[in-house]
C-alpha cells in the first residue's frame, strides 16, 4: 500500500509538470477550497438520481475526501448521452473545477462532461500495459 501511495504521488508530480493546471490527489481537496484544480482519485461510492450523479472520492460517504456533484443542463445534457448510464465506482478519475465547501466537506460542481476524465487520458504519461 505504501508503494502504491509513493507511485501515485510521483505520477501526480509528473502530471503537474506536464500541465499548467494544478493536479492534486483527492485526499488533499480540502486544502484547495476556492481554487480551480484537477483532482484525481478512486471513486468509492456513487449516487444516481435522475440527471444528477454524485461521486465520492477518497472514501465512501460520510468520510469522503471529495464529493463530485454532476448535473448537466441544456447543450451539455445532449453531449452527455450515456454518461449517466456509466458506473464510476472503483474507477480512477480526474475532475477539473473549483473546489467548494458545504457543511465542512469539499465538493466540485460539474456542469460539463469534459470536466470528468479517466485518470491519465489527457497526459503524455500513460498507464503501464499489464501482460496476462
Amino acid at each position: 500500500m505504501k508503494n502504491l501511495l509513493i507511485i501515485s504521488t510521483l505520477i501526480l508530480l509528473c502530471i503537474a509538470k506536464v500541465s499548467a493546471q494544478i493536479v492534486v490527489p483527492a485526499t488533499d481537496a480540502a486544502r484547495h477550497v476556492g481554487e480551480k484544480v484537477t483532482i484525481c482519485g478512486t471513486v468509492f461510492g456513487q449516487d444516481n438520481k435522475a440527471f444528477n450523479v454524485t461521486l465520492y472520492l477518497g472514501a465512501d460517504r460520510p468520510g469522503e475526501s471529495l464529493a463530485v456533484s454532476i448535473r448537466f443542463t441544456g447543450k451539455a445534457r445532449e453531449r452527455a448521452k450515456g454518461f449517466f448510464d456509466s458506473t464510476f465506482k472503483g474507477k480512477a478519475i480526474c475532475v477539473t473545477g473549483t473546489v467548494l465547501k458545504s457543511k465542512g466537506a469539499p465538493y466540485i460542481k460539474v456542469n460539463d462532461p469534459d470536466q470528468v476524465k479517466p485518470f491519465l487520458t489527457d497526459n503524455t504519461i500513460r498507464q503501464p500495459v499489464t501482460k496476462n
